[in-house]
């Protein structure tokens, strides 16, 4: 919470400071939703699509090996019994081996759909920066904020759907492979 009052009494100093050293002209500002910008654009939605199919799809590979875990397990314990204590030992050991190597491919695999994700960001971000580059000179704007930022500001300001548009004519989608 303090945090967050940090950072809008920043922004609002930064405002004011700004707007005052320019008091012999009007200072242009808009802002954006870039929340909005990430999800709904077309690039966006079809990185969140892919992500989401990679994501099930690992949860359901991670299911299948963990009930094939347990199954191996189960039946181990049920020949206990018939087994010495030499070779129940050594296949107890080829299972943690297995549990281990199971828990190292999930790690790895969900770090790869993390740093996936991370990349789809980055790109997203660095293609929506010249649009704005290009829009704010285009349109005289002097100020782009976010609107995670912003408390309250009229609708006529907020050009989201506006950066929408020219992303998805800039960036139709994403390679993420």
């Amino acid at each position: 919470m303090l945090k967050q009052f940090v950072k809008l009494f920043v922004i609002t100093f930064l405002i004011f400071g700004y707007t005052s050293s320019k008091t012999s002209a009007e200072t242009n500002i808009v802002y954006l939703d870039l929340k909005i910008i990430m999800n709904e654009s077309t690039a966006g939605k079809k990185a969140q699509d892919y992500l989401a199919k990679q994501h099930e799809n690992n949860l359901a590979s991670f299911k299948k090996t963990v009930e094939k875990l347990k199954k191996e397990e189960m039946d181990l314990i049920a020949k206990k019994q018939g087994m010495e204590k030499e070779e129940y030992k050594k296949e107890i050991n080829k299972l943690r081996v297995k549990a281990t190597n199971f828990a190292k491919e999930r790690r790895e695999k969900t770090e790869k759909l993390t740093k996936t994700r991370m990349k789809a960001r980055n790109e997203l971000l660095s293609t929506i920066k010249p649009l704005l580059e290009k829009y704010s000179n285009e349109n005289n704007i002097d100020l782009v904020i976010d609107k995670k930022n912003v408390i309250i500001g009229k609708s006529s300001i907020d050009i989201t759907s506006t950066i929408i548009k020219e992303l998805n004519q800039a960036l139709p989608s994403l390679k993420l492979n």
